[in-house]
């Protein structure tokens, strides 16, 4: 079941490049992860995407196991190669729905595509409505 996970995000990962001239020229940096906060409330299955010349970062992923809607983030650590590192949040809103489609887009430095991508932290706040 995972393997068709990761297939399935592969497929749409690569149908957003060819669709979106944005991220013509993407490098995925992290292929199929599996990003859960400490809790386990929310884990998500997916893949970033980063175009050097343009700054855009995507993740295309799948919601694996979610206990309430609210906002999911993914702080990540950029590396370069000199030693130079940043850190970049992803914030991802869920419905609640488990399996559900996510995707977010988020403008980031030109010129990091040489770098060590890695996750730090991945938080779950509940929404309250």
């Amino acid at each position: 079941m995972s393997r068709l996970i990761i297939l399935l995000v592969c497929l749409i990962s690569i149908q957003f490049l060819f669709c979106d001239s944005s991220v013509a020229f993407a490098r995925t940096v992290m292929l199929g992860e599996r990003f859960c906060d400490p809790k386990r409330r929310v884990c998500l299955k997916g893949s970033v995407l980063y175009d050097a010349g343009s700054g855009q970062v995507q993740l295309h992923g799948r919601v694996g196991q979610v206990q309430g809607g609210g906002e999911f983030n993914i702080v990540l650590q950029v590396t370069r190669r000199d030693g130079r590192s940043t850190t970049l949040t992803l914030k991802i809103p869920l419905s609640g729905r488990s399996f559900a489609l996510v995707e977010e887009r988020k403008k980031f430095k030109k010129g990091w595509g040489d770098s060590k991508w890695s996750v730090v932290l991945c938080r779950f706040t509940r929404s309250t409505l």
